[in-house]
């Protein structure tokens, strides 16, 4: 197997990683903005949600190149799922101001919203790069 064909089917993975983890997790915002009757925070989460999926396939792109066993890449998801969570409770702290009585029912939607489809983007991202890794590294 070529160098060129080796690249051409990692640009395949991560592009069927891609556009498949997008098309769920926005499915998954839409349904839980309608769940959660959702205003234009629904555009908020959802615009997070589009850069936290280009920026998963980037992070699972340069740890899948440089790993060494498949751990990495599982503790690589794990990772952009609790930087996410924590990035999120900031900033709808920070959006209101800091305030006493901490996160709001309202920020647990938005939180909901967003967390929600950026979990099952990692998962069906992480899943997609951890095969390929594992056909292309075998035991």
């Amino acid at each position: 197997m070529s160098v060129l064909h080796g690249i051409l089917r990692w640009l395949g993975t991560l592009t069927l990683a891609l556009l498949v983890s997008f098309i769920t997790g926005s499915v998954v915002c839409f349904v839980l903005g309608v769940l959660l009757n959702a205003n234009f925070e629904l555009l908020a989460a959802f615009a997070m949600f589009a850069l936290a999926t280009l920026g998963t396939t980037a992070i699972l792109a340069v740890v899948a190149v440089g790993a060494r066993s498949p751990l990495l890449l599982d503790r690589a998801a794990l990772a952009i799922v609790a930087a996410s969570a924590v990035v999120l409770v900031i900033m709808s702290d920070t959006a209101m101001g800091w305030r006493d009585a901490g996160v709001l029912r309202r920020d647990l939607a938005l939180i909901a919203e967003t967390l929600g489809p950026i979990a099952a983007m990692v998962l069906i991202q992480w899943g997609l790069v951890r095969r390929r890794w594992r056909r292309e590294n075998p035991a």
